[in-house]
């Protein structure tokens, strides 16, 4: 560990040499304090696990991606994505369906540090698992991507989408939105 007096530096700023051989890390400022980290660095869901389950927690029991040990109907991966508290139920934090004029939306909150995973809006007239069509798609590496004739915006955080279909068309009976999150 080393100490420094300067707020001007970044993890750049430093190399590590005559290291045995193999060993290779990251560099890591906390404060003050530079930190080299050795091996792999945990992925964002890693950590945000280990911060909220205990610096030892690993993909099991109630720290699993599919857990849900606060029962609030909300896996621990959809919780991550959405940046919320796993071990809290969220009541006010869902995913928030409504429509405007004659378009359904949805408004989420979004963790920017979920860089691991993928978000999907989907739709569906009759909630059947094979007849959900993909609206929008969100990835660290291409931001959102959202089909032709939909809306979407973010903002702080906050997720919009207008979906595109008008619910005032005749052949428009019922229409569902889904938010999935997955990891690659």
């Amino acid at each position: 560990m080393i100490s420094f007096g300067s707020t001007d530096c970044t993890t750049a700023d430093f190399t590590a040499t005559n290291l045995a051989a193999g060993v290779t890390g990251v560099f890591k400022i906390t404060g003050n304090t530079l930190v080299f980290i050795t091996g792999t660095p945990p992925v964002p869901i890693e950590t945000w696990r280990q911060s909220f389950f205990g610096p030892t927690a690993t993909n099991t029991g109630n720290a699993a991606n599919l857990a849900d040990p606060d029962n609030d109907g909300r896996t621990n991966l959809y919780e991550y994505a959405l940046g919320t508290n796993p071990t809290l139920p969220n009541p006010t934090t869902h995913p928030v369906g409504g429509h405007g004029g004659n378009f359904m939306t949805l408004q989420f909150p979004r963790n920017p540090a979920a860089t691991d995973v993928t978000l999907t809006i989907l739709t569906s007239t009759d909630l059947q698992p094979v007849n959900w069509t993909t609206l929008a798609t969100w990835t660290d590496a291409t931001g959102w991507i959202n089909a032709p004739g939909t809306t979407l915006t973010e903002t702080a955080g906050v997720v919009n989408f207008t979906d595109s279909g008008d619910l005032t068309n005749i052949g428009i009976q019922r229409r569902f939105l889904q938010l999935r999150v997955t990891t690659p």
